[in-house]
């Protein structure tokens, strides 16, 4: 299985990547940071350039392929759902060219993943380190990548998983896309999320992203899923 952290684990939680081997290694998985994986620019470059994340999903999905990955699992939401976007609409002539200059076959390719979609169907049981009221907050990218009431579902199966009795799925836009652009109504949009998540103690999130915007807008204690998973059984 090869790992795909991305930008924001690599710059703003590194220790993650660490973390997903050690955890997925307890579940009997072999898993391996791909080599000269580039961002995704989800959020970014898509506004910019009409085919740019097609061009980019494709090219990290091959090599991912060429290290001998026919998974590529991500930590973050939103490269979750630009790689899934991406490969999605990347036409086959794309995919032929990019896999001819990286001397790999053009299919198949590899299936996009999230960390949480791995554990949820490799794990028996999980055990979080987590107190008080918890507010699961999957990011966009999740909802974007599985459809709103797919991404729901798995949300509580992982809720089930960790035996959490005291929790909520709040869903909404945290306000990244528009962080670097517009800051102040990143902020207003930031805030309006901490509303929704009403009596939390702690926000889990599975995007780094969210996390970040989420520390500089609000007083929300937020985590990533992979830095409160203490405990993994395997099926």
């Amino acid at each position: 299985m090869g790992y795909y952290p991305g930008c924001a684990v690599k710059s703003f939680t590194p220790h993650i990547v660490g973390r997903v081997e050690e955890l997925l290694g307890r579940l009997g998985l072999e898993v391996f940071e791909i080599r000269d994986w580039v961002c995704c620019t989800g959020g970014v470059a898509e506004e910019a350039k009409k085919d740019s994340i097609e061009r980019i999903s494709v090219l990290n999905a091959l090599l991912a392929k060429k290290q001998g990955a026919e998974i590529l699992a991500t930590s973050c939401s939103m490269c979750l759902s630009t790689l899934y976007r991406g490969l999605r609409r990347a036409p086959a002539s794309l995919v032929e060219s990019i896999a001819s200059k990286l001397s790999v076959e053009p299919s198949p390719l590899p299936r996009v993943v999230h960390i949480a979609d791995v554990l949820l169907e490799h794990a028996s049981r999980l055990e979080l380190d987590v107190s008080g009221r918890v507010a699961l907050y999957p990011g966009c990218g999740y909802l974007v990548a599985h459809g709103a009431r797919e991404a729901r579902k798995r949300i509580k199966r992982l809720a089930k998983l960790a035996g959490l009795k005291n929790y909520g799925i709040v869903v909404g836009c945290c306000g990244f896309t528009i962080y670097a652009a517009r800051p102040r109504e990143a902020s207003v949009v930031a805030k309006r999320l901490e509303e929704k998540m009403g009596d939390a103690d702690m926000v889990v999130t599975l995007c780094p992203l969210c996390k970040l915007t989420l520390a500089r807008f609000t007083g929300l204690k937020t985590v990533l899923l992979e830095e409160v998973v203490t405990s993994v059984s395997p099926r």
